[in-house]
């Protein structure tokens, strides 16, 4: 009888917050000035845009038309996701940002990743338990058949 071996939950759970910090926890935003090279650089992850009255929207894909900056908004609502074509005049708009790379961050989240994986092998045995530990610990039953 072959007894499964699951990945262990705590190392699943450490997984996945490593992951989520990696994908999140290294950028910020940067203000950046108004310039069609900022915006060709950033049209993938759009720019931050806040407006004179303080509101901050993210616009995906901005370039500039005439007086105004046009792009796309994405919105999550109702299960899914709507896209609306916005438009902001230049006067309106007090700041744009860009997302920007930590590299302080990014290699601290790298070290502690690597210690904290390395703590998870030192702290998992060494090797799976018997099927005579498991059966003394109780996790599993004998098989009785009567002849």
């Amino acid at each position: 009888m072959k007894i499964a071996n699951p990945r262990p939950p705590l190392a699943r759970s450490v997984g996945t917050v490593l992951i989520a910090t990696l994908l999140t926890g290294c950028m910020y935003w940067e203000p950046a000035p108004l310039t069609p090279q900022v915006l060709d650089d950033s049209a993938r992850t759009g720019v931050r845009v806040t407006l004179i009255d303080g509101t901050r929207v993210k616009v995906r894909e901005p370039y500039v038309f005439s007086d105004s900056l046009i792009g796309a908004r994405y919105r999550y609502g109702g299960g899914f996701w709507t896209v609306a074509i916005v438009a902001y005049p230049l006067k309106d708009i007090a700041m744009i940002e860009i997302l920007e790379m930590d590299g302080n961050a990014t290699a601290s989240v790298v070290v502690g990743g690597i210690f904290a994986i390395a703590g998870l092998l030192t702290a998992l045995p060494n090797s799976p338990p018997t099927g005579q530990e498991l059966f003394s610990a109780g996790r599993l039953q004998a098989d009785r058949r009567d002849p």
